[in-house]
């Protein structure tokens, strides 16, 4: 409100704040398949911290009620009220979660911190949301992936191409990741297989024989 973005919905009715659409989740969204879809969820961008406590300020309910808070410090901001102790049970796994403890898992009223940084980062800081390529161009991603690793490997000496398999994986690793920066979600596994099992294909159809045939006069 204090930036006069009011929200809208396209033609499609996907939420819209500013110039950025919300576009939901479909049953089918790159690794995810047979999602719950229901309502208008999209996927989280995480913020990167290393606890709960350094990605977003804390206070008890102690603290505030007996005064030792500014009152100064809440002004323009996002205030979340939520429990954090572990015996209410509101904690969950995320990406960063480290172990099977209750330690690696983050308080649910974080994880709504999260949303909240998502959703005002990407309408006043352009920051991307996570969105997945339609499966025609994932398929076309994949096969490209396996034709280029083929035809360079096919043309390469037999003693470069665990070289050049590697550099290609590399270069796939790097291109997913930039892509995820840009807030594409693209196939690494698949495509990395791919290219794995064209290359071994090669290598080995293009073994000399151990037994060469002797020409007979």
């Amino acid at each position: 409100l204090a930036k006069e973005i009011s929200p809208t919905y396209t033609d499609q009715g996907y939420l819209q704040l500013g110039d950025v659409v919300f576009t939901p989740l479909t049953n089918h969204t790159g690794g995810y398949h047979k999602l719950d879809a229901w309502g208008h969820q999209i996927m989280l961008n995480y913020r990167f911290h290393k606890s709960p406590e350094d990605f977003v300020g804390q206070v008890t309910l102690s603290q505030v009620l007996n005064g030792k808070i500014d009152r100064d410090s809440f002004k323009g901001r996002i205030v979340l009220i939520g429990v954090t102790a572990p015996s209410r049970e509101d904690y969950f796994f995320t990406p960063y979660s480290k172990g099977n403890t209750i330690d690696d898992q983050t308080p649910g009223v974080v994880l709504h911190a999260h949303m909240v940084s998502q959703i005002i980062s990407a309408v006043l800081d352009q920051r991307p949301l996570i969105r997945d390529w339609p499966a025609w161009r994932e398929v076309v991603w994949i096969w490209g992936w396996c034709l280029t690793a083929g035809l360079v490997c096919w043309r390469c000496k037999s003693d470069l191409r665990l070289g050049v398999l590697l550099l290609a994986l590399s270069i796939l690793y790097g291109s997913c990741l930039g892509l995820l920066k840009q807030g594409y979600w693209v196939p690494l596994v698949p495509s990395a297989l791919a290219v794995v099992v064209i290359g071994g294909f090669i290598v080995l159809y293009d073994q000399p024989s151990p037994h060469p045939l002797k020409s007979v006069k």
